[in-house]
């Protein structure tokens, strides 16, 4: 429908050269926007050509006018059809129609309306009727025909109508209404949810502007992200709903961006339907229902720690679904039960558990929905066949669902959007449903396609998900608890576009959550330890293992990887505060990196994205000797030495070789602190004399300051250092800093080894 833009020129030039025919000396139409009580009838598309398909009709008096609307499935540039309007004023009459056509109403005026030349008021007997006053207005943009009149007999209702549309020219039949009587309710409406999923995957700077506000991309190659979807939403008045936006770390790039303020904004108008988030956490068996209300609740915290309000739907991507007296709404993805229907066709609302449950299908092609002009020729087929289905029986349960995947879909492109939406708000026969709408839907008897697994009878294999699952819900609870939680979460976290080979990839870092809850049960009862014969992330290798009462230290064996740092730190009062000072990237973060670079088989090194963590390097098959609080790896060939030792205040690390070697230092700052208002604040990154000072400030806590000196330059960046370019547009002239590209609240000290001499690197965490 895009060539409606490219004829304007000839379509305003056909208007002039007809408008003789449209238009009278007579004032035009009122105004006034047509409302669903206007509406009289909805036709089934049926016809031939969509430019001929009448959709609805709608009829209205307005002072001694008499007004009618259609609907058109679609309005050609420069009209192909004739309109014939057969109408019943209460005088009498009936007769034959002049075209291959016959109507049951007893008529006494016809409107004709052809597509050039001049229209007519005739009579039962064919005789013109003076000073009627017939004028129309054809809308090609908005697919609607408006016919006004200026003389009414009868009581002041509209009169009885039945409209007939031929070819151009021509007097066989394209299609025509059933009769219209005066008096008739509206027929019941189209129920239409708009819901997005993927609304918001972002995970750094990059992916934040770019699926916010972003350039070139999207399916139609423009402007393109959930700014634009928001602001069409907002003008049109039209409500939508964002089905995983209560993913935190996606509230938290929301708030980095400056977003959080439009969707409270939205939520608090009723126009931003932000359901509770259970996200899809691997199959899982019975026995670890009770601990997914764990993860359900860390989101609702986080959503309410953002300001969004308690939500009494719930989205769940779960083949388990804990039923709940909290969630009266559950919008379930059934994608796999929902394989083989169309897409695009309407739903039943059905009932489970006291729930009202909307069957969600995740589907591909949805990006032809929204389009420059409106709504693609699919999708209104579409709401046609919702509204004839809301008529028909268990009608009131039917809701059509649009939308679909925002990154791949047009509805994030703003012309997109806003035609569309101003389209679906122009007909009063298509009701967008708000929350409150959801909560009062009628529900069919039949549960349909939702039959989900119960807690007493499930079988559902067990996997790794669920001992990880019940050794979290098990785990001492403190901040690397919680840290291991959002490293769970993010073995699963949404990416766009997700490659087939996302979950191989991921199991590879599967071990860091056993890692981090291995440091969280040292946090809760803290001793020295000095090993290299343990396994903390459950992998099938050792790890060595240097702790204090006050800091924990990870390492990779075969690459002398300082996977992990923490500290428990009493400065800041009783109980003890944990924090985070050094971890790998996919504790916050896996799989954004081009498939095409993945090595599925090479565990950590899997991803060539990941930040393993810090000093590593691949293959190097080091061997560890421990020595007190000293902890030393030699290379198989003996030309590389690294000496790590702890210290009253951090640690320190010694590296020599005869090689210059460029290595990663990964500062991980207590990641949990990303997940409240403003939190992008209170993370810094200053330089020093000889090396760099990282510091967190959080309202309420004591600031975490951590030096790193060296006796080699070191250089750093940090994700927020170019923040000034997050408040504009994706410009893709703009040669982004890399700093743009690492994951929230990552910040990254690089340096390169001087040959023949030992670097050293302390880290000295400040009181």
């Amino acid at each position: 429908m895009i060539w409606r833009h490219a004829i304007l020129l000839t379509l305003c030039l056909a208007l002039c050269a007809v408008a003789a025919s449209y238009f009278t000396n007579h004032s035009q139409p009122t105004p006034t926007p047509w409302s669903y009580a206007d509406l009289r009838l909805l036709d089934p598309v049926d016809a031939d050509q969509p430019t001929r398909d009448l959709l609805a009709v709608y009829t209205r008096i307005a002072g001694d006018a008499l007004e009618i609307r259609l609907d058109l499935l679609e309005h050609a540039a420069i009209p192909d059809y004739d309109l014939y309007l057969a109408l019943d004023t209460g005088l009498g009459g009936g007769g034959s129609l002049p075209i291959e056509a016959q109507t049951s109403l007893d008529w006494d005026t016809l409107l004709v309306i052809p597509a050039f030349g001049e229209m007519q008021t005739l009579d039962s007997q064919m005789q013109p009727v003076p000073g009627s006053g017939l004028r129309v207005v054809r809308d090609p943009v908005l697919d609607q025909t408006v016919i006004g009149m200026g003389q009414v007999a009868g009581n002041g209702l509209s009169p009885d109508v039945q409209i007939f549309v031929t070819p151009a020219g021509k007097n066989q039949l394209a299609d025509q209404s059933d009769p219209v009587r005066a008096g008739n309710p509206p027929p019941p409406p189209a129920r239409v949810l708009l819901a997005f999923w993927n609304a918001y995957p972002a995970y750094t700077p990059a992916t934040t502007l770019r699926r916010w506000n972003g350039a070139h991309t999207g399916p139609l190659g423009g402007s393109h992200g959930l700014l634009h979807l928001l602001r069409a939403a907002r003008s049109e008045g039209a409500p939508l709903a964002l089905l995983d936006l209560k993913y935190p770390t996606w509230l938290s790039a929301l708030d980095f961006i400056g977003g959080l303020d439009l969707a409270q904004q939205m939520e608090q108008e009723g126009l931003l339907i932000i359901p509770e988030y259970l996200p899809d956490l691997g199959h899982l068996g019975n026995t670890t229902a009770r601990s997914l209300k764990e993860p359900s609740e860390s989101f609702q915290r986080v959503g309410r720690n953002f300001g969004l309000h308690p939500n009494p739907a719930r989205f769940t991507q779960q083949d388990y679904f804990p039923a709940s007296t909290e969630f009266p709404l559950l919008l379930a993805d059934l994608t796999r039960e929902m394989e083989q229907l169309d897409p695009i066709k309407p739903v039943l609302a059905s009932r489970w558990r006291d729930q009202r449950v909307i069957p969600i299908r995740r589907f591909a092609g949805q990006e032809n929905q929204a389009q420059s002009d409106g709504p693609s020729l699919e999708a209104r087929k579409a709401l046609s066949q919702a509204a004839m289905a809301a008529a028909g029986p268990g009608g009131e349960a039917a809701v059509l669902v649009l939308g679909g995947e925002l990154p791949e879909s047009a509805w994030g492109a703003p012309a997109a959007a806003n035609a569309t939406l101003h389209y679906l708000k122009s007909r009063p026969w298509i009701r967008l449903l708000s929350l409150q709408d959801l909560l009062a839907l009628q529900t069919a008897n039949d549960p349909g396609l939702f039959n989900p697994p119960t807690e007493q009878a499930s079988d559902l294999p067990a996997q790794d998900s669920q001992e990880i699952l019940e050794a979290l819900s098990q785990a001492p609870d403190n901040s690397f608890r919680l840290a291991a939680w959002e490293a769970f979460q993010a073995e699963y976290a949404p990416v766009y576009p997700a490659p087939e080979e996302l979950p191989a990839l991921r199991a590879n870092y599967r071990g860091q959550v056993w890692s981090l809850l291995a440091a969280a049960g040292w946090a809760e009862q803290p001793a020295a330890i000095a090993t290299c014969e343990t396994d903390p992330d459950r992998d099938g290798h050792s790890e060595c293992i240097l702790a204090s009462e006050q800091l924990y230290a990870q390492f990779e064996i075969d690459s002398g990887t300082l996977s992990h740092l923490f500290l428990r730190d009493k400065s800041g009062g009783v109980p003890a505060q944990a924090h985070q000072i050094i971890g790998p990237s996919s504790q916050i973060i896996s799989g954004l990196s081009d498939p095409k670079g993945w090595k599925i088989n090479d565990g950590l090194a899997a991803d060539p994205a990941v930040i393993p963590g810090a000093f590593a390097e691949a293959g190097m098959g080091y061997q560890p000797v421990i020595t007190g609080n000293t902890l030393t790896f030699t290379s198989a060939d003996r030309t590389r030495q690294k000496t790590y030792q702890l210290t009253e205040a951090g640690l320190r690390m010694a590296y020599r070789t005869g090689q210059s070697k460029s290595l990663q230092i990964p500062l991980l700052l207590d990641p949990w602190r990303r997940f409240t208002p403003g939190w992008s604040a209170g993370y810094h990154l200053d330089p020093l004399p000889s090396g760099w000072r990282a510091w967190l400030e959080s309202p309420g806590i004591s600031p975490l300051q951590v030096e790193l000196r060296s006796n080699v330059p070191l250089s750093a960046k940090m994700y927020n250092e170019a923040s000034a370019l997050i408040t504009r547009p994706e410009d893709p002239n703009q040669d982004y800093p890399s700093s743009f590209f690492l994951p929230f609240p990552l910040s990254e000290i690089k340096l390169s080894t001087a040959p023949g001499q030992d670097t050293i690197v302390e880290i000295k965490i400040l009181d």
